[in-house]
């Protein structure tokens, strides 16, 4: 009997104990269903990288979009992921490209 008062609250805590890891029970946004992701589709970037020179490349002003993007890749990578875009800049990466790469009727 004395093993049994100890047993069945061991068993309880380790059930509990064996659930989900709560650091792997969310799955990370995967790029290509992001904002970040289609914004990168959309100007034919690599899927979840953007390079410095494809996004200037498609840009209107050549010029703020190197001061935006520089701005944007803090690490100096010479490319942005989602990690390193913020929703502000985000919005202001698509205000640069935008206009370019929407059809004009």
């Amino acid at each position: 009997m004395k093993w049994s008062r100890f047993l069945v609250p061991a068993a309880l805590i380790f059930t509990l104990g064996c659930g989900v890891d709560p650091s792997t029970a969310a799955a990370p946004k995967s790029s290509s269903s992001s904002e970040f992701g289609k914004f990168c589709r959309s100007i034919g970037a690599n899927e979840g990288k953007l390079a410095r020179e494809k996004f200037i490349a498609q840009s209107q002003n050549q010029e703020a979009a190197a001061e935006l993007f520089d701005a944007c890749d803090t690490q100096k990578k010479g490319y942005l992921t989602e990690e390193d875009v913020k929703p502000d800049d985000m919005d202001s990466l698509k205000r640069q490209v935008i206009p370019r790469t929407t059809p004009r009727y």
